[in-house]
């Protein structure tokens, strides 16, 4: 099914090899510490495994008035699903310790949001990474991972890079992939996974002789630009390639990979 536009809740999971303590007082104080003004929403659960929060700050509004953004911590036993994660595993060259992280887990928490889908999408990833760093200032996770763009991060790693200015609000949200070509030696897509949810193009390029780390870092970089300003890049546009003087072409196109969504193609012209 392809990907049309924007996500419903936005989600990460984090994996913990111990089950961790979530005191609710102390998580609603780290949460207000970062988001402002929060009150506990009543679960039903007797337990601490299905904590939510309404964040008062950030109201959003629909059709029956304003309603505050929720945000909901769920925990269950359990290793993780390794199906689920092989996409991630199998990109995850910036950590290779990533398999061994996850070996040892026995509990996943989900953290998602609800009604954020009303935000603009920057201050919707701002609150976001918020939310978790409040969450894992709480509890220690031994990895992350980003369902909608099928990443998994390291927290020290994930953690530094919202210590930045600017804050890198991709780190997470949105992954770099490398593809060899079947049956065409020497070919590769290179392309990005996060930025459809937010209503925005993901970028790729098909491409062949290129140095693929020069093309991802050239994307990674695209992406960034579109996140900050936004679908600006028409169609014919050209853009800098990698190398001086080097103009690629621009065009809207259904991704060569999977999940199916429209991305940014750019034509290098090295591929015949």
């Amino acid at each position: 099914m392809m990907d049309t536009g924007l996500t419903r809740t936005y989600q990460v999971e984090l994996f913990f090899d111990e089950r961790p303590e979530l005191d609710q007082e102390a998580l609603r104080k780290s949460l207000k510490a970062r988001v402002g003004i929060v009150e506990p929403l009543e679960t039903g659960e007797q337990s601490t495994d299905l904590l939510a929060f309404f964040l008062h700050n950030h109201a959003v509004e629909f059709k029956g008035g304003q309603v505050p953004v929720q945000t909901a911590m769920h925990l269950v036993e359990g290793p993780p699903n390794f199906d689920k994660l092989a996409p991630a595993l199998g990109q995850s060259f910036h950590w290779t310790g990533a398999r061994e992280a996850l070996a040892g887990c026995r509990y996943t928490m989900l953290i998602h949001d609800l009604w954020a889908i009303a935000m603009p999408y920057k201050a919707r990833m701002e609150l976001f990474h918020q939310i978790v760093q409040a969450v894992m200032e709480i509890a220690k996770p031994r990895a992350l991972y980003w369902p909608l763009s099928q990443l998994l991060t390291e927290p020290g790693d994930y953690l530094a890079s919202q210590e930045l200015e600017p804050k890198d609000l991709l780190n997470g949200a949105v992954s770099l992939r490398f593809f060899h070509v079947d049956g065409r030696p020497g070919e590769m897509i290179v392309d990005t996974l996060g930025l459809a949810v937010h209503g925005l193009p993901d970028v790729q390029c098909h491409f062949a002789g290129l140095d693929p780390n020069e093309v991802g870092s050239h994307l990674y970089n695209i992406a960034h630009y579109l996140f900050d300003h936004g679908d600006l890049i028409e169609d014919g546009h050209t853009i800098e390639g990698t190398m001086p003087g080097e103009k690629w072409r621009c065009r809207r196109e259904l991704s060569l990979v999977g999940p199916e969504r429209v991305v940014l193609n750019l034509d290098t012209g090295t591929i015949r």
